[in-house]
């Protein structure tokens, strides 16, 4: 018997074929992990938690259910086969990893700094959803920065997006802010579009603290960790919040407010960073991309 698989084997590999690769086991998982330190090295500290969170979950199922593992497996790499179609790795959508699939998968894992087993094991796969990711992305981009200070002694309103809400590019946020003297009130009104399509919309009321002919000055104690003072100043139309720390001892400000004592906050038009992130993008998803030189020469004789 033991014969006959070994003849098996070796007409597949004199033919140019290999042996289809099986479920990744957890001495594989660590091998993976092993040689692709170049790669995880480069997530963040949430992609980082939600890989381990994946591999955890794979290895729990492994142990516990390893007949629907190997029908996860199975689902891991037809969808696995569609990215590297999508990206340009020339797969075929199988189920399984076949010779072609195999190739494929070196190309990308070298191209990424992952260890090259061929296979979809918890690294490859997690790579592969993240730049799926990527090539879904939309940026999502709110109005322009609008000053209104023309009845100044009577009514005041602004709108725009506060920079420091919207440095990562993983949500975008856009605010509106309307002053008024006689009921001493400033209200913000806040939407954040997050992940996918979860949007969030908050108001807020500033007490009025100064309103002459120059700023107005507004206070936010509501907030545990911190008193938000918001500030508008007539002739620069520059609105800026200051976030000041006000338990500093407290481990939940500490993580929410950081080592800064004050944070700032700018009103602006959050159209030119949304053209940035636009661009940048591209770039991401450029780099993706894996384009033969005749592909190339057709690009750049677009250009």
């Amino acid at each position: 018997m033991k014969s006959k698989i070994a003849s098996v084997t070796l007409l597949l590999a004199l033919g140019g074929c290999r042996v289809p690769l099986a479920v990744p086991t957890p001495a594989d998982i660590e091998a993976s992990e092993k040689g692709s330190t170049a790669y995880l090295k480069t997530l963040t500290n949430e992609q980082r938690q939600s890989y381990d969170d994946q591999k955890a979950a794979y290895l729990r199922g492994l142990k516990d259910n390893p007949a629907d593992t190997k029908k996860e497996y199975a689902f891991y790499v037809l969808e696995s086969q569609k990215t590297l179609g999508t990206l340009g790795y020339g797969t075929l959508f199988t189920g399984s990893v076949d010779r072609r699939t195999q190739d494929a998968l070196s190309r990308y894992q070298k191209s990424k700094g992952i260890f090259q087993s061929g296979n979809v094991d918890v690294v490859t796969s997690f790579a592969l959803s993240q730049d799926e990711m990527l090539i879904d992305k939309r940026i999502v981009t709110p109005g322009g920065f609008f000053y209104f200070a023309q009845f100044w002694n009577g009514y005041f309103s602004a709108d725009g997006a506060w920079d420091y809400q919207n440095k990562d590019g993983n949500s975008v946020q856009a605010s509106h802010i309307e002053c008024n003297p006689k009921s001493r009130l400033c209200t913000e009104s806040d939407a954040v579009l997050g992940f996918g399509t979860a949007l969030v919309v908050t108001t807020k009321d500033y007490n009025i603290t100064k309103w002459d002919d120059y700023r107005i000055l507004a206070e936010l104690t509501d907030p545990p960790c911190e008193r938000d003072q918001m500030e508008i100043v007539r002739d620069t139309q520059k609105v800026t919040l200051h976030r000041i720390s006000i338990d500093e001892d407290n481990p939940h400000c500490k993580e929410l407010m950081g080592n800064a004592t004050v944070i700032y906050a700018h009103l602006i038009d959050l159209r030119d960073l949304g053209a940035q992130r636009t661009a940048d993008l591209a770039k991401k998803r450029e780099a993706l991309f894996q384009y033969t030189e005749s592909a190339k020469k057709i690009m750049e004789a677009w250009k």
